[in-house]
């Protein structure tokens, strides 16, 4: 004890699984320890021949190593701090083992039994929230976003005023981070909590004291040029030229960037391999389209090589033509090759490769506006995954640009499939997984198209969001008809309605093959794929990576494979996240990797036995992606209930304006991203349709607006 900082205890206890845990209480404080025997205790008494390792950020281990024997103390210094800054003590998972005093450069270190961390502080001189943001940084970003914009977890910034210093002080130190608050800890019992705390309250998410947009709730979209991806050159190409171009012709240009699973990043670019294979795109287009027609007939009406650069200009950049511009495309036409390299030049322009979103600054509010051809560029991107037609150039041409009948025309044209079909691809068939237990390359992509085509019409139709989640019927042909045991007769594509009593009866999209056929193992499905589908995908509930996660469940031959996944995850380190997944992904056991129902297993010793398909879920009524361990649980009995929690909680519908929004902005929400998002679904969580939302989403501020 004479070692200890202050008289205090620093304890370390075993958990009772093997696992020792830090705790800065006052051992009296703990009434199973006053009174009892105290038998000295000697490092010597644990150290065996497992290691832990310590890694150390901002400092050295005095011997330069990193392995060191369980239940052994070292040496920790930090280093010298940088220009304008001081050291500010310790952070991190490593600081309840430290046995001196934190405050100092110079620790020892009680090496337990697990891997750690330890990060050394360096505030600066002239900034007094730099300890908070750096507890912030270790404890809090990765689930609440950097700058508190909100991750997985709720967002922070802005929510200052809400709070009472002490109060937030108390919550951060009961209960946070999640289910390890003894990692939050300062150079003083409760350092960690009330900077954070101070850190939150005054909005101070840097040195500045968050002027920055991600903390002022003005997080629209930045003005930006946005690479065209290798689909919608093509379909801009072969609209533009009336050719029917192959797919192959896309095969020098790198796969595109994509934003879960959306493949309209926002943040595409045009790298040197990307430039040198739209280069080797544009002069194929060139030739093909010269070839086909001659340069003087790729418009029709004009007499000469300036009008011709000009009306296909006007289609190409999306815009009228400058003066200077026609000008400088013109004199790059050769009689010698027809005008090949002038429209090489142009297919390799910038304002044909990016669509602008720069917009024209409004005095008024210090934004910036779409154009008239900005805004009819994205809804015909966003729609129609190509080019505006002429219909839609014009119309941006005149004064009084009637958006809304716009919006109206290319949503009930058949191109509106192209960008329906690429949003639900992106939504819910994600490709990263395959079908194990299927080996018909036909049946999987039925199933693929059953999700699609189901989603798109009910789009079509302006149904309600529920009826994705208690649909008695689904979109199949032939194939997938026969497989589910359905009348097959008719092998064309159409709307097929299950009989009452048919498991799949009330279930929507939690009854197809896709999910189910592709969150599984050859043998076995797969309960905790299936749960976080349903939490990410459909609740837009997402979990932070697993740390060190093993992810091969163990069988023993007695286990069915609800026992053998429970034990997997029985791991106290693992309950953070799953009492949130596992509830629900046991829930679909009776459907097998072949995504049909059953309602008995054969285990490893060959016994069948009754499947038990009971489930529970949390978090149904609590704000938007927000995942609340102390909510209530409510068990369910079959699929179909599920499906009815889910479409009762507005979740649902949240979410399905959520996953829309990140396909038409391509990146990653902010904070106030979520009030244009809860805006735009307000209709749709009261039971309005699913087109009508997608229609006041593009009609809203949201998506004309630029900072």
């Amino acid at each position: 004890q004479e070692d200890l900082h202050n008289g205090e205890i620093n304890l370390v206890f075993n958990s009772g699984n093997g696992q020792q845990t830090g705790d800065q209480r006052n051992i009296a404080e703990s009434s199973s320890f006053v009174g009892g025997a105290r038998e000295p205790w000697m490092p010597e008494d644990v150290v065996g021949g497992d290691s832990s390792r310590v890694s150390v950020i901002g400092g050295t281990t005095a011997d330069g190593e990193r392995d060191y024997l369980i239940g052994s103390v070292i040496t920790v210094n930090a280093d010298a701090p940088p220009l304008g800054t001081e050291f500010g003590g310790w952070s991190g998972d490593a600081a309840p083992y430290i046995i001196n005093d934190p405050t100092q450069p110079q620790v020892q270190l009680l090496i337990p039994r697990h891997d750690l961390s330890l990060v050394a502080l360096f505030p600066s001189i002239n900034n007094e929230y730099e300890a908070g943001q750096n507890f912030y940084a270790a404890q809090c970003a990765g689930c609440h976003g950097a700058q508190g914009q909100g991750d997985v977890a709720p967002a922070l910034a802005g929510t200052g005023a809400n709070w009472q210093l002490g109060d937030l002080t108390q919550y951060i130190q009961d209960f946070m981070p999640m289910d390890a608050a003894a990692t939050c800890a300062g150079d003083e019992p409760g350092a960690c909590a009330y900077e954070t705390a101070r850190l939150i309250v005054d909005e101070a998410w840097n040195s500045s004291n968050c002027t920055s947009s991600e903390c002022d709730g003005s997080n629209l979209d930045a003005r930006n040029l946005r690479l065209l991806t290798r689909e919608e050159y093509l379909n801009s190409v072969r609209d533009i030229f009336g050719i029917d171009f192959d797919p192959s012709l896309m095969g020098p240009v790198p796969a595109d960037g994509r934003y879960r699973n959306f493949d309209t990043a926002s943040f595409l670019t045009a790298g040197n391999d990307r430039t040198l294979g739209y280069e080797l795109v544009a002069e194929q287009v060139a030739d093909l389209a010269i070839s086909q027609s001659g340069f003087a007939n790729l418009v029709s009406g004009c007499s000469d090589t300036n009008c011709v650069v000009d009306t296909l200009g006007f289609r190409l950049f999306r815009r009228p033509l400058a003066a200077d511009e026609v000008s400088r495309y013109a004199t790059l036409y050769s009689a010698d090759d027809d005008g090949r390299l002038a429209l090489q030049a142009m297919l390799m322009s910038p304002h044909f490769m990016y669509r602008s979103e720069l917009g024209e600054l409004d005095n008024a509010s210090g934004l910036y506006r779409l154009t008239h051809y900005e805004i009819a560029t994205l809804l015909s991107y966003t729609f129609w995954v190509t080019t505006p037609d002429d219909t839609l150039l014009l119309a941006a041409s005149e004064a009084s640009f009637d958006v809304a009948a716009q919006v109206d025309r290319l949503l009930a044209d058949p191109r509106a499939q192209r960008g329906l079909r690429r949003f639900i691809g992106g939504w819910l068939i994600n490709n990263q997984y395959p079908f194990p237990a299927i080996n018909s390359a036909d049946l999987i992509a039925a199933f693929k198209e059953e999700t699609v085509g189901f989603v798109l019409e009910n789009i079509r139709s302006n149904s309600a969001y529920s009826e994705l989640l208690s649909a008695n019927y689904t979109w199949a042909n032939g194939t997938l008809a026969a497989h589910y045991g359905l009348d097959s007769s008719n092998s064309d594509w159409a709307m097929r309605t299950f009989a009452i009593d048919d498991p799949r009866s009330g279930s929507g999209l939690l009854g197809h093959g896709s999910f189910l056929a592709s969150r599984t193992s050859t043998v076995n499905p797969a309960p905790i794929k299936r749960g976080v589908y349903v939490r990410e995908v459909l609740m837009c509930q997402e979990f932070p990576p697993p740390a060190a996660a093993d992810f091969n469940v163990v069988f023993e031959d007695s286990d069915s494979n609800r026992e053998a996944t429970a034990r997997h995850t029985s791991d106290p380190a693992c309950a953070a996240c799953h009492q949130f997944i596992d509830g629900v992904g046991f829930g679909f056991e009776r459907f097998g990797s072949d995504a049909l129902y059953r309602t008995i297993e054969t285990i490893g010793t060959g016994e069948q036995r009754a499947i038990d398909d009971s489930g529970h879920i949390k978090s149904l009524y609590t704000p938007a992606t927000v995942m609340d361990p102390t909510s209530p649980s409510y068990d369910f009995y079959s699929v179909p209930e599920l499906a009815a929690l889910i479409a009762s909680s507005d979740q649902g519908e949240a979410c399905f304006a959520r996953q829309f929004y990140r396909y038409v902005v391509g990146r990653e929400e902010g904070t106030s991203d979520d009030l244009i998002i809860h805006r735009v679904s307000d209709d749709l969580r009261n039971g309005g349709g699913m087109r009508d939302m997608l229609r006041s989403l593009v009609l809203s501020d949201a998506f004309t607006l630029r900072r």
